[in-house]
């Protein structure tokens, strides 16, 4: 019946017994609470004492549970009982006690009643009623402890109920109760079918076993088992190396850092490099297995090539064993000694090497360079003397241009910026040069080096032979109170002043000057000293490059100067020297070369003092000349250093 039928019936009917329990009935599951509280009173007064058994016990119910309704605890308490006593099979007495009794905060008697309860019911009904009592131990009682038998007890008819287990996981993790978690974890791996999750199930279990029991045995046996069902998976192997490492297990460190490696996409270069570096350090330090410890570390310089502490480390290795490791030991002890060029330990560890590999020239070569820098211990320095040359280098060869590009030319020179201005040099030359005559020299006048009575003369013409190259016209000019000078004309020539032609300097001397004077005629470099502006330079480079990619932006300060030498080129640039060209601008537009031309300038001259200390054969006279030329182009600090770095080096080897 519903609300209004109910109130119908009881105006019909007022002593019918059945048809006002109906209506009771009625009101008690569809009406208002107070309403319902009335009814269902007047017709217990009325009608009661007619009833018996079940049907008395289901009136004092709705009796009770509507006082717990309306706010009536305590008589809801009174006539629930009654009705429980009377039905004890019936649960509805029973979950509205537990009802009032929470309500009125008493979870001791919630729980006591639900226990009660559980000799009644068995199957679902039982499991569902322990969790009921778990979840008030829990959560109202706050006693994880017996939450935790109540859910156990559960799980005893509902084995595969995962929220279950997830309460039970909640509680032990609360609880610290590490063991029992663990068991239940691996509950959830039994349930999944899907290897990686079982993996990360038996994983979690491992970290449990390891970190909060200390059972390093349970905690391997976990690992092991997670990595079998999902061998790339990245936090157990780490956690798995972690154990090995605790246990000294350092074979199996190895084992796992390869396996680690294997599993690590190529893209992800941190992380491999990370691995690496520690196969590395677990083969040197623990395995002592050095080869083992250098093929990674290897692999590890190759994805960071900057990591100045790896590089030491292997150049230490290195140089542990030379035998086997030599040409290794010298390139990664001349990085240090590039980084460091005023540290004696590079110089002399590689002096060492060169010794114990019976290399003496090599040997003599940093013996030499350790007593320039008066770092040169007794026995260093005795060597250097004995063996030191009296004169200029005796030539064996004339350099190629091969040598000039492999041995002699600073790696800052960029080739395709000399390139470029080695193809627009003539031109420079027919813009910004006078005709001898114009300049005041005949060029049926210029000396004949080889037949010229002067020491400088014969130096000059020796030098050029051994440098693989035509000496420029050279000129006499004995009212040129300086020395050796760019006379610039066409074709570019050399004057010999007084101060060359009267020199009594020893041959060693002279040896570098006339070398490095005669290094700036090798195609290209001579622009060097013809524009010897940056801005001058770069007007000339960026013409050539407009010149073939006439898009190409330039600065407002120097656009004039390019617009000029563009026309100029524009004529002197024609068919297949034009493609040769633009063939150069291509290369250096797209990133194959640099722009630096103050460093391309740099470069240019330290050239230079290579070729001057390559004739001299002394490094000492080298470097004296060097201290004593003021050049502003670069510090002389910075052309000695390079130089001594340049004297030890296997190009000059």
């Amino acid at each position: 019946l519903e609300e209004g039928a109910a109130e119908y019936l009881r105006t019909v009917s007022p002593d019918d017994a059945d048809a006002m329990r109906r209506s009771a009935r009625a009101l008690f599951e569809h009406g208002d609470p107070k309403r319902a509280y009335e009814v269902n009173l007047d017709v217990f007064e009325r009608f009661g004492e007619q009833l018996l058994g079940h049907d008395r016990a289901e009136s004092l119910y709705r009796l009770g549970e509507l006082s717990r309704r309306v706010g009536e605890l305590d008589l809801a308490i009174t006539r629930l009982q009654e009705a429980a006593e009377i039905d004890p099979a019936s649960a509805l007495p029973v979950e509205a006690l537990s009802k009032v009794y929470g309500e009125k905060g008493n979870w001791e008697e919630v729980i006591r009643i639900k226990t009660r309860r559980l000799d009644a019911v068995e199957g679902e009904a039982r499991s569902e009623l322990l969790v009921e009592i778990g979840d008030i131990e829990a959560s109202k009682l706050n006693d994880r402890t017996r939450a935790a038998k109540s859910f156990v007890a559960a799980l005893e008819d509902r084995p595969d109920d995962r929220k279950l287990l997830m309460k039970l996981m909640q509680l032990y993790s609360e609880e610290k109760d590490w063991a029992k978690l663990i068991e239940i974890v691996l509950r959830f791996a039994e349930f999944s079918d899907d290897a990686k999750l079982k993996a990360k199930y038996i994983h979690t279990a491992a970290n449990l076993a390891h970190r909060q029991l200390g059972d390093l045995e349970a905690a391997l046996t976990y690992y092991n088992q997670a990595l079998a069902l999902d061998p790339a998976t990245p936090k157990a192997l780490a956690d798995a190396i972690d154990l090995r490492r605790e246990q000294a297990d350092w074979a199996g460190v190895a084992t796992l850092l390869v396996q680690q490696l294997e599993s690590i996409p190529p893209t992800e270069t941190a992380r491999l490099v990370e691995a690496f570096d520690q196969l590395g350090d677990v083969y040197h330090k623990h395995l002592g297995d050095a080869d083992q410890a250098i093929e990674a570390l290897e692999s590890a310089q190759e994805l960071d090539p900057d990591n100045r502490e790896r590089t030491d480390r292997l150049a230490e290795m290195y140089a542990a064993d030379p035998g086997r490791y030599f040409d290794k030991a010298v390139t990664a002890q001349r990085a240090i000694l590039t980084r460091n060029p005023h540290k004696a330990e590079g110089y002399k560890l590689l002096r060492k090497l060169y010794t114990e590999s019976k290399r003496a020239d090599s040997a003599w070569c940093l013996c030499q360079a350790l007593y320039v820098l008066n770092l040169a211990e007794p026995d260093e320095e005795r060597f250097f003397k004995r063996m030191r040359a009296e004169g200029p280098a005796a030539a064996q060869d004339r350099l190629s241009d091969e040598d000039w590009i492999l041995r002699i030319r600073h790696h800052e020179a960029d080739p395709l910026v000399t390139a470029v201005f080695t193809l627009i040099e003539p031109t420079i030359i027919a813009t910004r040069s006078q005709g001898l005559a114009e300049l005041g020299y005949d060029p049926r006048y210029a000396v004949d080096l080889s037949l010229h009575p002067y020491a400088m003369s014969q130096t000059l013409h020796y030098a050029a032979g051994v440098l693989g190259m035509s000496p420029p016209p050279t000129f006499q000019n004995p009212n040129d109170g300086g020395g050796m000078s760019f006379l610039h004309g066409q074709p570019p020539s050399l004057v010999l002043g007084h101060a060359a032609l009267s020199a009594d300097a020893p041959p060693q001397a002279m040896a570098f000057l006339a070398a490095r004077q005669l290094a700036y005629y090798r195609p290209g470099f001579y622009i060097r000293h013809l524009v010897p502006t940056g801005t001058g330079l770069k007007a000339w480079l960026f013409a050539a490059i407009k010149l073939i990619a006439p898009q190409f932006p330039v600065s407002s300060d120097i656009e004039g100067q390019v617009k000029e030498n563009v026309e100029s080129l524009s004529r002197a640039f024609q068919g297949p020297q034009r493609e040769q060209l633009a063939s150069f601008v291509s290369k250096l537009l797209q990133g194959g070369g640099s722009l630096d031309l103050k460093k391309w300038v740099a470069a240019v001259d330290l050239t230079a003092d290579r070729a001057g200390f390559l004739l001299a054969n002394d490094l000492e006279v080298a470097t004296e000349l060097i201290k004593a030329s003021e050049d502003p182009a670069l510090p002389s600090r910075d052309r000695l250093k390079e130089l001594v770095l340049f004297s030890v080096g296997e190009s000059y080897f």
